[in-house]
């Protein structure tokens, strides 16, 4: 299936929709006409968000190209801790 007969297909079904609603409404059945724009309205922001979700992640991790550390790059540094004397109970009778 080409891209254009897709867009096509979409874009019928949305008019069906719309065509639908609007009988809906004609008709005064304006809870079903409410319903099915929300219907399309929730439709069409899970579409944006998706695409928008793809767009985020292919960036995300085409632009983090980080060397990996060799065994030998890697230095950990131990702190000093300095060691205090406590007295034990026996000590300080």
């Amino acid at each position: 299936m080409s891209d254009d007969t897709e867009v096509r297909e979409i874009e019928n079904e949305r008019a069906d929709a719309v065509r639908a609603m609007m009988d809906q409404w004609r008709d005064g059945k304006l809870t079903d006409a409410q319903d099915t724009f929300n219907t399309m309205m929730d439709q069409r922001a899970d579409e944006l968000v998706a695409g928008r979700k793809q767009e985020v992640a292919t960036n995300m991790f085409s632009q983090a190209e980080l060397p990996e550390p060799t065994a030998g790059e890697v230095d950990f540094e131990t702190p000093e801790v300095p060691e205090t004397e406590t007295e034990t109970e026996d000590e300080a009778v």
